[in-house]
C-alpha cells in the first residue's frame, strides 16, 4: 500500500470517528431534551389535577384571617364554582398563581433528576435546593398577590417582614417534606409497618405535622400586613383566634401538594417516558 492511501484511510477513519462522536453526542442531547420536556408536562399535569383544592384552601384560609369571609363560607361558594363551572374556576385569578406553584416545583425536581441522571450525580441536594428555591419563590409571589387582593386594607406592598416570614414557612415545609420522612420511616418500620407503608406515611404525615408550627408563622405575616400597628399582645390575639381554623386548612392543603400531587407527578412523569420514547431510566 503506497503512503498517499495509508494516509487516504486514516483520514477517513478519523473522519468516520468524529462523526460518530458528534451522532452520539446530537442523539445524547436529543435524548435530554426529550426527557426535560416530558418533565415539564408531567409536573404541570399533575399540577392542574392538585391547584384546585389547594387554591381553594389558599383563598379561604386568607380571607378568614383578613375577616371577609368565614373560612367555611369560602370553601363552600369556591368549590360550587369549580363543581358547576369548571371553565370559570380557572379564569379566577386565586388559581393561576397556585398552578404556576406546583407546577413549576414539580417541573424542576423531575428535571434535576434527569439532568443529574445524565451527568451522573447524585440528585438529592440539587434537586433540594432548586426545588426549595422555585417553590419558596413561587409562594412568596402568589402570598403578596392573596393578601393585596383579599386583605382588609388598601393594597399596598408587603412588609420585608411578611416577605420573610412566608420564606420561613415555606423553607420549613420543604425542608420537613424532603429531609424529614428518610429519618421517620425507620422508626415507623420498628413498629412493625412494612418499608412501603412507613415510606408513604412519613412522607405524608412529616410535611402535614410542621403545619401547625408554621401557621403561626403563616398568620402573624398576614396580621403585619392587615392590622399594622398592633402590639405583639394583638397580634398574639388574632393568631390564636384563628389558629385552628387556619392549622387546618393548611394541613389538608399540604396532602394534595405533597402526597397526591407527587404521586400523580411520578406516575405521569413515567407514563410519558414510555409513550413517547420508551423507558428512559
Amino acid at each position: 500500500m503506497s503512503t498517499s492511501s495509508l494516509w487516504s484511510l486514516i483520514g477517513t477513519e478519523t473522519i468516520d470517528t468524529a462523526t460518530i462522536a458528534q451522532d452520539l453526542q446530537l442523539e445524547r442531547a436529543k435524548e435530554v431534551g426529550t426527557a426535560l420536556s416530558v418533565d415539564f408536562v408531567a409536573g404541570f399535569a399533575a399540577s392542574l389535577l392538585v391547584s384546585p383544592a389547594v387554591a381553594i384552601i389558599d383563598k379561604a384560609i386568607i380571607t378568614n384571617a383578613s375577616g371577609k369571609e368565614s373560612f367555611n363560607e369560602g370553601l363552600k361558594n369556591m368549590t360550587k364554582l369549580l363543581i358547576t363551572r369548571p371553565h370559570q374556576f380557572i379564569r379566577q385569578p386565586y388559581f393561576f398563581p397556585v398552578f404556576c406553584i406546583f407546577g413549576g416545583t414539580y417541573a424542576v425536581a423531575n428535571s434535576i433528576d434527569t439532568i443529574c441522571y445524565h451527568a451522573n450525580i447524585r440528585p438529592t441536594l440539587p434537586k433540594f435546593a432548586a426545588s426549595s428555591v422555585v417553590n419558596i419563590a413561587l409562594n412568596g409571589w402568589k402570598d403578596s398577590l392573596f393578601t393585596r387582593w383579599y386583605g382588609t386594607v388598601k393594597p399596598r406592598p408587603l412588609p420585608a417582614l411578611s416577605l420573610g416570614l412566608f420564606a420561613v414557612r415555606d423553607s420549613i415545609t420543604v425542608a420537613t417534606a424532603f429531609l424529614a420522612p428518610p429519618l421517620i420511616s425507620p422508626y415507623l418500620q420498628d413498629l412493625g409497618l412494612s418499608k412501603h407503608t412507613a415510606d408513604v406515611a412519613a412522607q405524608i404525615t412529616a410535611p402535614c405535622a410542621v403545619q401547625f408550627v408554621s401557621t403561626n408563622i403563616h398568620l402573624y405575616a398576614l396580621d403585619l400586613y392587615n392590622h399594622p400597628g398592633l402590639s405583639w399582645a394583638e397580634h398574639s390575639a388574632l393568631i390564636r383566634k384563628n389558629y385552628w381554623t387556619s392549622s387546618v386548612g393548611r394541613v389538608i392543603r399540604t396532602l394534595p401538594g405533597f402526597g397526591i400531587g407527587g404521586v400523580a407527578n411520578m406516575r405521569f412523569r413515567n407514563g410519558l417516558k414510555e409513550v413517547v420514547e420508551g423507558k428512559l431510566f
